[in-house]
């Protein structure tokens, strides 16, 4: 099923409660940890060597390397 814009949204809900569920909230206080994905892994590699091979290859050559193999502190939305 595919939304538009101006659809309504659910139904049991009243029109202030649709609005505040429109979009997306941050919530304060609250992060969260993301594993680098292998082309952002390839990204921060290339900065001082060639680096190439699969996903595993490269997550131990980022730790020989001292690269974190993840993203911090990105909001909880």
């Amino acid at each position: 099923m595919i939304f538009q814009e101006n659809d309504v949204g659910t139904f049991w809900l009243s029109e202030r409660e649709r609005v505040e569920q429109c979009h997306d909230k941050i919530i304060e206080g609250r992060a969260i940890q993301r594993w680098l994905k292998k082309e952002e892994l390839v990204q921060k590699l290339n900065e001082g060597m060639l680096a190439t091979g699969t996903l595993t290859s490269l997550q131990k050559i980022a730790i020989e390397k001292n690269i974190s193999l993840h993203e911090e502190n990105l909001p909880k939305i």
